[in-house]
């Protein structure tokens, strides 16, 4: 499709595509559907003359033909024009060309329409008279009286320079290279100015660092020194320059590039993509030349032979092949489809993993194609991007041209993975009746969930086919939800039903930009709310993709709450409750959309659309989706459900952020008097970097909210800020729960400090888990950030305490479980470790498990030292299975801390860490650990244990606690252990089935990254303390 992207006040598509200021860069598929391999782009500049045209003010349109207007270009004695000439619609103009002649101001020319004379700035940001004008857009200015405060004061050159740096430096997770247009002394085709290189902190398949911070800031710091370097000083042979740049993937001879010797191909690995961003502002000239020995110049699908330049065999070329004005060729799209075609490393050499790059799995290593028209907008553009597999773009200002490769670069991220075979997420749900599992599919990317009926005496599904699954209920042909989205105006907006004549202009415009015709921005919206469209993806299955989403049952018998002393309307409105709502799944999928569906019949309830999402909606309904490679999160983060008072009316209401997929938080209102589901509010940081703004500090939404009173029995949602904002700070966000007015925020990291590396990582808070008293009203907060601290929060305080550090490459991204300590205060059990970007795959650091005591009174931070150190002492294999032991070491509370246990076995470092929140059941914690092997970053796979503690002590249970015998019973036959390996598959979050009070045996489920269903028995009664939790939803 072609996406025109427009300059829109208030909704700046750069927010959404570029807003991170640090090196945090999310995965956009599902980790074991992604090469750990940072895919090449190759940046080409227009360097030619016309670069040095003025900017043109937002109103002007090349196509338009304005009216005649003359310019003076004589005066008498008394600087009067004395002489005009008419200025030429398609003559090029410096300033020079124009006489003041009394002009009030020295930077004014004078000119007339008829009899009307006036003054007009001609400014001249090149210099030197050297600022280019064309004669079309005097005419505009002069004939349409644009006010002089209007014009810009800026030429193409500058701005290519500055928003190419600026988008570079703000998406760092990429290696680029730079190429331009040969200059005037050697005209012909176009020169390699910079190699293709890593400008963020990369790591080798063992784990150890293959480019430093300091090497990757030198990487920067060169690129960005030959980008200031560029000058507007030749012709324009964009398909030659172009078709060198394929010769530099190939690792070829140069042809018309400047330099010596062979050029080395950036291509590392056999699984990474590659991508050219060609930046022009006009049609070629001189651009004519190519070799006739290129090895791979026959193109087997077009009759003849030697086929560069005319690669597609299409008589489509050009008016004048044998000349070298504007548009007498047009190769450009050829050499983009010559690039896609062909194998850029057709060789059985190596790639760095010691497989061959003519490996069967990737059997062609080719080049996308990318395309924006700086103030043109010509056909030959899209051809080159349609026929490269890219897409085009156009731009008129620097806010246009900054939207553009912001969308480019967004694009090229989501299509950065290797696609894979990925079949589940961690989403598993069960009831006393139901177990709910997810799917996707990664080749239309449709999600699915399956709901089983539950034989509650075995813990085990009755039959391996679905009661039902939303592949056949949730349809084109069954779909009558309602869908809602959010209008922002200033500090307040209104939630709307979905309908494009709901939507602000600005909504509007940016739908409407992203598409080319015959679809329109109402075609976008009617394709989100589940109808088939035509220039749109036809689906057959309305459910998207659901990755990292929870799945969440809004369920009419679950108390959420409590009551105020003396107060009984929370009992009466769970009494109405209990007969009117209904039984529900919630979950987020990256079609865009909150789902709310119906749990016993898998129908859809209703969706909300996310107002940040709106300008990536033409992404996943592009045809081509899936089918070449692309994928990107869009509503994907987790939900919490609660609940709680809105307006002094009980409700019961879901907050979720946006995951990988944005930077918001949102609320939907599920149940209330009047049974209705109505979204509330959503919040979102501002579209550029504001330090004034509240909501500045919001980056990729990751984490989990709470809902609870705060004293004065005020409701709000509590979360952490998120990782990639602006200023990579991390803080803890309060808002009321009715419309999500800012109530507190909490910075605990003011001026961003720390080492280099973590300066350039930026910092960012995760899920938080709260502390309650027996009315819901939270007495404390708690949560980790990526550095690897754990603090704790009194609201009634403006800052955070540090209650435990665990040091730099040790992130917390998993929510805390908190429980009360037996001797006063709270103890925090939480894992460290992070798998949500590409480079963590290769992240071989040693995490641990940790139990933190944060005590009463003691104001001191935790360190490592203060613990009790466990350890895994041994594997046994039993039945097929790999069975874990660790030590027994008993906690002095006079001494320790807490207690850890690292996350290794015999010194072997795998990979091993915690993105999962522990649970607690009869005085255990229980927690998954995840890896991934990535020895071969393209080909991935995962696995992890279950582990199975003392919850005070983190020493191995003295009695047996799983069933290694599998008789489906745990007791004295069994072994006593502390967890399991898992090996075929990432392990998700455990669901625990409790068979009944008189069965002594649980079973947990845990869904694999397979999509299978793991079933773990364990020992349910015969403990003689348990532990309480310090949510609600658990003390039910």
């Amino acid at each position: 499709m072609n996406k025109l992207i427009s300059a829109l006040a208030g909704f700046c598509l750069a927010a959404y595509a570029s807003m991170p200021a640090y090196a945090f860069t999310p995965l956009q598929t599902p980790i074991l559907s992604t090469a750990a391999v940072t895919p090449n782009v190759m940046i080409m500049l227009d360097n030619s003359g016309s670069m040095d045209e003025i900017i043109w003010h937002e109103g002007y349109s090349d196509a338009v033909a304005y009216g005649t207007v003359d310019y003076c270009n004589g005066t008498n004695g008394s600087g009067n024009c004395n002489s005009w000439a008419v200025v030429n619609a398609g003559s090029s103009y410096r300033p020079n060309n124009f006489v003041r002649a009394n002009c009030p101001s020295s930077s004014e020319r004078r000119f007339r329409v008829g009899l009307t004379q006036r003054c007009m700035t001609i400014y001249d940001p090149v210099g030197g008279n050297n600022t280019r004008y064309k004669g079309n857009y005097i005419r505009y200015v002069v004939a349409n009286a644009v006010p002089n405060s209007a014009l810009v004061n800026d030429y193409r050159m500058r701005v290519a320079r500055e928003v190419t740096k600026s988008i570079v430096a703000n998406n760092r997770g990429l290696r680029y290279g730079l190429f331009s247009f040969n200059t005037a002394s050697n005209q012909a085709g176009g020169s390699l100015l910079r190699d293709v290189k890593n400008f963020s902190e990369s790591k080798r398949t063992d784990g150890t660092t293959e480019v430093t911070i300091a090497q990757a800031q030198t990487n920067y710091d060169q690129f960005v020194s030959s980008v200031n370097g560029l000058t507007s000083s030749t012709w324009t042979p964009l398909s030659e320059a172009y078709y060198e740049v394929t010769r530099y993937f190939r690792g070829m001879s140069r042809f018309q590039g400047s330099g010596s010797g062979n050029y080395t191909s950036p291509i590392q690995y056999r699984c990474q993509r590659n991508f050219g961003i060609v930046v022009t502002d006009g049609l070629p000239t001189y651009d004519r030349t190519f070799p006739n020995n290129d090895p791979l110049r026959d193109n087997p699908a077009v009759a003849g032979g030697n086929n560069l330049p005319n690669w597609d065999g299409v008589n489509n070329d050009g008016n004048n092949l044998n000349g070298d004005n504007e548009g007498d060729t047009l190769y450009l799209d050829d050499v983009a489809q010559f690039g896609y075609d062909v194998d850029l490393r057709d060789i059985s050499t190596a790639d760095q993993a010691g497989k061959s790059f003519n490996d069967p799995g990737f059997l062609k290593q080719n080049l996308f194609t990318y395309t924006v028209g700086f103030a043109v907008n010509n056909s030959m553009l899209a051809d080159a991007a349609a026929k490269g597999r890219g897409v085009y773009y156009t731009a008129g200002n620097s806010a246009q041209l900054n939207d553009s490769l912001s969308n480019a670069i967004n694009e090229i991220s989501a299509k950065a993975g290797s696609g894979g075979a990925g079949a589940s997420s961690s989403a598993t749900l069960t009831t006393a009746t139901y177990y709910y599992k997810t799917l996707y599919n990664p080749e239309d990317w449709r999600g699915t969930i399956e709901a089983y009926l539950l034989n509650p005496a075995t813990g085990r599904p009755v039959s391996s086919t679905p009661n039902w699954t939303t592949d056949t209920t949730i349809t084109p042909a069954n779909n009558g939800a309602q869908y809602q989205t959010y209008v922002p105006a200033g500090t307040a907006g209104s939630v709307v039903n979905l309908t494009y004549a709901n939507l602000s202009a600005a909504q509007q415009a940016a739908l409407n930009g992203s598409v080319a015709a015959p679809v329109t921005g109402a075609g976008l919206v009617d394709w989100v709310k589940g109808n088939n469209v035509t220039g749109l993806r036809a689906r057959s299955v309305l459910l998207g993709d659901v990755i990292n989403s929870s799945l969440e049952r809004l369920s009419p018998e679950e108390k959420l709450a409590a009551s105020l002393e003396n107060d009984t309307s929370y009992e009466s409105y769970l009494s109405r409750k209990s007969q009117s709502m209904t039984s529900s799944l919630l979950v987020n999928a990256n079609d865009g959309l909150f789902h709310v569906i119906n749990a016993d019949t898998g129908r859809h309830r209703y969706g909300y659309l996310p107002s940040s999402l709106m300008p990536s909606l033409h992404i996943v309904a592009d045809p081509d989706y899936a089918t070449d490679g692309t994928h990107k999160f869009m509503s994907d983060g987790l939900i919490t459900v609660a609940d709680g008072e809105i307006n002094s009316i009980w409700s019961t209401v879901a907050v979720s952020g946006m995951g990988a997929g944005g930077k918001s938080v949102f609320a939907v209102k599920l149940f209330d008097d009047d049974n209705d589901i109505q979204a509330l509010w959503e919040v979102s940081p501002p579209a550029v970097n504001t330090p004034a703004n509240d909501w500045n500090d919001l980056g990729y939404t990751y984490s989990k909210p709470v809902v609870a009173r705060i004293q004065g029995n005020r409701w709000v949602a509590i979360f952490g800020n998120g990782y990639g904002s602006y200023q990579g700070k991390a803080a803890l966000y309060v808002v009321d729960l009715a419309d999500g007015e800012l109530v507190q925020k909490i910075v605990v990291d003011e001026n961003n400090t720390g080492t280099p590396a973590e300066i350039a990582a930026g910092n960012g808070l995760s899920s938080p888990q709260i502390v309650v008293d027996a009315q819901n009203r939270i007495t404390a907060v708690y949560a980790g950030d990526m550095r690897g601290n754990l603090w704790a929060f009194d609201l009634s305080s403006s800052t955070g305490r540090k209650l435990f550090a665990a040091g730099e490459g040790h992130p917390i991204t998993a929510q805390p479980l908190v429980v009360e300590h037996p001797e006063g205060g709270y103890l925090a059990l939480f894992g460290t470790g992070k798998l949500s970007e590409a480079s963590d795959k290769l992240d071989k650091t040693e995490q641990a498990f940790y139990a933190i005591w944060d005590k009463p009174l003691s104001a001191t931070t935790v360190s490592i030292s203060d613990l009790l150190a466990q350890r895994i002492t041994e594997e046994v294999s039993i039945r097929g299975e790999v069975y874990l032991k660790t030590s027994t070491y008993e906690v002095d509370w006079n001494v320790h801390k807490g207690w850890y246990l690292p996350l290794v076995y015999q010194s072997e470092l795998k990979g091993e860490r915690v993105i999962y929140p522990a649970q607690t059941t009869l005085n255990r914690v229980i927690f998954v650990t995840a890896k991934v092997d990535a020895a071969d970053p393209c080909e991935s796979s995962g696995g992890g244990r279950l582990g199975e503690l003392d919850l005070f002590s983190g020493s191995m249970l003295s009695y047996p606690v799983l069933d290694t015998n599998g008789d489906g019973v745990v007791d004295d036959n069994d072994v006593q252990v502390s967890g399991i390996n898992i090996n075929d598959g990432l392990p998700g979050l455990p669901v625990i089935i409790d068979r009944g009070d008189d069965k002594p045996t649980q079973t947990k489920i845990i869904l694999l990254s397979t999509g299978v269903a793991k079933f773990i028995d364990e020992k349910a009664r015969d403990v003689s303390w348990t532990s309480r939790r310090i949510m609600w939803r658990q003390l039910q």
